[in-house]
Parts: structure tokens; sequence; C-alpha cells
């Protein structure tokens, strides 16, 4: 689902600190974010600090979201991040979020090769995209077969053990495929 985010100016009077969209995780498998219109996207880094992303106009920034760390149980961690407002004048920001989901009869559960991975107990509930809070509002169960072909960065993983996104999704069946 691709999206359109404006982000309209602030008014001089906001409060210091206040926020365009406070800290959350996506609910879908990935985030694909072009560059935005202004500065103003943070990330949540494992030490608990704000970072800012920027994409570069020749960049795409890959947002991890909780049905990926459900199905990886655990190994990709959602993305918690917000945006903020600018830091001088008054500038509005435009972004085009695009939101990867799957059909909603695909199993999102935690792959056994994978728990086996993360320590041998499932930490996330066996569903599908329908049971997930919110998929059933962002989904589209219109859409054809998912068929992702990117590599995915692990950055606690062992990289003699690249993992894509093949590995954690099934194979489209027969009906799915083009």
């Amino acid at each position: 689902m691709l999206r359109l985010a404006h982000y309209p100016p602030v008014p001089a009077s906001i409060a210091v600190g206040s926020l365009r969209a406070a800290p959350h995780e996506d609910i879908n498998l990935i985030t694909l974010l072009c560059e935005a219109t202004a500065p103003g996207l943070e990330i949540l880094t494992q030490e608990g600090q704000w970072l800012p992303i920027e994409a570069s106009p020749d960049q795409i920034v890959v947002d991890t979201g909780d049905m990926l760390q459900n199905l990886t149980n655990g190994l990709f961690k959602s993305t918690t991040h917000r945006v903020v407002n600018p830091v001088r004048g008054n500038q509005r920001r435009l972004s085009m979020p695009f939101f990867v989901h799957p059909r909603p009869e695909v199993d999102l559960s935690p792959r056994p090769a994978l728990i086996e991975r993360t320590g041998g107990q499932a930490r996330f509930p066996r569903h599908d995209s329908r049971s997930i809070p919110g998929a059933a509002v962002a989904g589209n169960s219109d859409c054809p077969g998912l068929r992702v072909e990117i590599p995915l960065c692990l950055g606690d993983s062992n990289p003699n053990q690249p993992l894509t996104v093949d590995d954690v999704l099934p194979p489209p069946s027969q009906d799915m495929v083009a």
C-alpha cells in the first residue's frame, strides 16, 4: 500500500519537543521509504537513542515491521520510529511510505528454522495476517501474490548465513503466480 503523508507547517507557538508522529512500529512486513521533502524521521537505536535518518535521492530506507518480527521470531525487530518537528522554520514535510503486506492467508507464525536460530523458543504467536490487529484495515486482499527478492541485512546474525525474504516467507502457490 502506497501512502502520501503530509505533515503541514507547524505554528511558531508549538511546544519545544512536540512530535509530528509519536514513536511507533509499523504492522506490516517492511516499509520502503524514499527521500522525504524535509528531515524529521528518527529511529530508536538499540542503545535507546534517537537517530535522525535522511535518505538521499538514490537511497531507499527499509523499515522492518511487526509481521516480519513475528515471522523471524524476533531476529528482525520492528523498527521504532517517530517524526519530529523541524528545528528551524515553518517547514512542511511530504513522505511516501510503501507498506509491504502479504496476502491475508499467508501464515505469519514464526518459522521453525528461525525459532531454532533465536534460542529454540517461539516468542511470538501463531497467526495469519488477518489476525494481526490493524492488518485488515491496512492490508489489501485484492493484491496479487507477493514475491520479494531483496536480501535483508542482519545486524547481529552470522554473515556467512545470509537470510533473504524467501527464507521467511513460503514460496507462492500456483494460484499466486501470474
